[in-house]
């Protein structure tokens, strides 16, 4: 019934739920070496580009971040400042 579920729900909540905290530097390791990341810098550093960094990164374990600049495809400032958080979520900053 919806009583049931709604009980589930709460005890989900209360048990599982409640307390959970960010672990900030863990999720930005995540955000960082996702090979994902290539998708957003597509624009700065060319779908090509891209490509590579994305298969370097498969092969080597490497973070997107780590390659980008080991390829010199944009400087750390530049880097820095793309992938700013706010940045991240808003791009035409």
């Amino acid at each position: 019934t919806i009583s049931l579920l709604g009980n589930a729900a709460v005890n989900l909540s209360d048990k599982c739920v409640k307390g959970i905290t960010v672990n900030r530097e863990i999720c930005e390791r995540y955000v960082f070496n996702s090979i994902g990341l290539v998708t957003y810098l597509n624009p700065y550093i060319g779908h090509h580009n891209g490509d590579l960094v994305g298969k370097i990164c498969a092969q080597t374990g490497k973070g997107v971040r780590e390659v980008v600049l080991e390829r010199g495809l944009l400087s750390e400032e530049e880097l820095n400042r793309i992938l700013y958080p706010e940045n991240l979520m808003n791009p035409h900053l």
